[in-house]
């Protein structure tokens, strides 16, 4: 629940899609299959300015949550884009 309510602070869907399905930014469905949790944190708080992906360093106190939640979009796990209760 605190990775999604971290997602929709950041309205991450305006670039990644409501169902992190991928629109501007890539699909995050996709890349935590094979991003590692050092590898997605440093991507949101420092950006990838060359790819587009500004970098979010107000996130720093919720990365984990932000990662449990769209890990387990990836992996299935967490099935309903909006957890039950949200």
């Amino acid at each position: 629940m605190k990775g999604w309510k971290a997602w929709r602070a950041a309205a991450c869907e305006r670039c990644h899609g409501p169902a992190q399905e991928g629109m501007v930014g890539p699909s995050l469905i996709a890349s935590l299959k094979t991003l590692s949790k050092d590898d997605f944190k440093k991507a949101v708080l420092e950006g990838r300015i060359a790819l587009g992906m500004p970098g979010h360093p107000f996130l720093a106190d919720k990365i984990d949550d932000l990662y449990a939640y769209l890990k387990g979009r990836s992996d299935g796990s967490v099935a309903n884009v909006r957890p039950d209760g949200a």
